[in-house]
């Protein structure tokens, strides 16, 4: 039996399905399991133990118009597949990956009930799982689907993340080579919409309160250089900024740390993976619908009638500069 489960998206978008494709692979552990991925999040699926086989969507199509794409498409998706699966998992669901779905051959085909306008894409599949909880953490939506496909349900919607020995070793040694010891919080000033950092200023005021009473690591992305720069400017002697990492060697640093502070991002959902405690800080996203509040998670928002919008971009980004440094530190207190 073989199983292809699919999702673009981003590297938090793909993490968040791992629960549920553990829960499919415990129920049928002798099913071969594919993964197809993008580029980026393909990386996150790496070295997961109920995944068998990674496979990177090709993605230099994407600024063609959407009725091009499919059609460019579907030959390379087809080569890169095997020629029939058991059951096709679409965590996506949406108009676009439902097209995309007529280049997998599969006796069941599973996704979420599309509504609207674009819902006679729902005719691509056999199942459609309409889930009516819009306000639930997504990792739930994602088990649910699963276990519409036949998985057995559980409560752990804990994302599924493993590093290699060879890779925490890695981390281990920016920590050596740097002279850090005792505990340590990260920060992270990466946001994949500008609408949804936190701004520098409030940053920069954290991080040096931080670094008043604990070790603080640095860790940034692609896009991050010009706030990195003014980070590196301040020159406090307990603040370490990471060199710039691929995403799992930046996991790896991640992994010896004691609280992630960040914005709404991969990164967070990285850290909880790994199980360390995080603060996420919420402007124009939805709380509801990507965070898991739990003991080791704290989620601070602002009280900003507008939010949430989920606009990428924002003239005045009142919801993120709503949150003060003040709140932040005193949900770091609980951790640290």
């Amino acid at each position: 039996m073989k199983a292809l489960f699919f999702r673009i998206g981003a590297i938090g978008d793909a993490l968040l399905t791992t629960p549920a494709v553990r829960v499919f692979k415990e129920t049928f552990p002798d099913c071969e399991v594919h993964y197809m991925a993008g580029r980026g999040a393909a990386k996150i699926l790496e070295n997961n133990p109920y995944i068998d086989k990674v496979i990177v969507f090709n993605e230099r199509f994407f600024k063609v118009p959407r009725f091009l794409r499919v059609l460019l498409m579907a030959p390379g998706i087809k080569k890169s597949i095997d020629p029939y699966y058991d059951y096709f998992i679409d965590f996506e669901s949406s108009h676009y990956s439902a097209m995309i779905s007529s280049s997998v051959n599969s006796g069941s085909k599973f996704g979420f009930l599309i509504k609207g306008k674009k819902r006679r894409y729902n005719k691509y599949y056999k199942n459609r799982f309409d889930y009516k909880q819009q306000q639930t953490y997504i990792a739930y939506r994602h088990m649910a689907l699963a276990v519409s496909a036949g998985a057995k349900a559980e409560e752990d919607i804990t994302p599924v993340f493993k590093l290699t020995d060879a890779e925490t070793e890695e981390g281990r040694g920016f920590y050596s080579a740097n002279k850090i010891e005792g505990p340590v919080v990260h920060v992270c000033l990466s946001g994949t919409w500008t609408a949804k950092k936190w701004p520098l200023n409030h940053w920069k005021e954290l991080i040096k309160l931080l670094s008043e009473k604990i070790n603080v690591v640095v860790i940034w992305g692609p896009g991050d250089e010009g706030d990195i720069e003014q980070i590196k400017q301040m020159n406090l002697a307990r603040v370490f900024v990471t060199p710039d990492l691929g995403l799992r060697q930046m996991a790896s640093v991640l992994s010896f740390g004691k609280l992630l502070i960040t914005n709404d991002n991969g990164v967070r959902h990285i850290a909880g993976a790994l199980g360390l405690n995080t603060i996420g800080l919420f402007g124009p996203t939805n709380e509801k619908s990507w965070a898991d509040i739990n003991k080791k998670s704290i989620v601070l928002v602002s009280n900003e009638p507008c939010r949430p919008c989920d606009k990428t971009s924002c003239p005045d980004l009142k919801c993120m500069e709503g949150i003060s440094v003040k709140s932040v530190l005193e949900a770091a207190d609980k951790f640290i």
